[in-house]
């Protein structure tokens, strides 16, 4: 491979590191899944701030509220709906995030304009069972 060759590779390469790492810095939802806060916190759910809805990736429940009390459900009510938009990642060290909600409301705040659609909550309802089913093939 020639000198100019090279550097066509490397410039390549480069844009793609930089790329990922910009779009590391715009992640929303906490620290990757293999940083030390992985470790201390063993609890990894996913947070939907416009729903207030958790789902716990190692067990495949969800925690919503209902009737002025969090219920744990496999499987949500169809009046809620979920968009990956609205998704963060939240780990704890406790298997009951709605005892943390109050600080978890604080600092995801709900999607301005949000607005339920069925197929989107279709779709990330979908999403969360496969990562559910990857985490225990695990």
């Amino acid at each position: 491979m020639n000198a100019k060759m090279q550097f066509k590779f490397l410039t390549v390469i480069l844009t793609i590191v930089l790329t990922q790492g910009l779009a590391a810095c715009a992640y929303r939802g906490g620290p990757p899944i293999y940083t030390a806060a992985h470790h201390h916190h063993p609890y990894h759910y996913y947070y939907y701030p416009s729903t207030r809805v958790y789902f716990h990736l190692s067990t495949g429940n969800y925690w919503h509220r209902s009737d002025g009390h969090w219920r744990r459900a496999r499987v949500l009510p169809p009046h809620i709906y979920l968009d990956r938009r609205d998704r963060v990642r939240v780990w704890e060290d406790i298997d009951k995030p709605h005892l943390r909600h109050e600080r978890h409301a604080r600092q995801y705040k709900p999607r301005q304009n949000y607005n339920p659609d069925r197929d989107r909550d279709h779709r990330e309802r979908s999403h969360n069972t496969r990562r559910h089913e990857e985490y225990r093939r695990k």
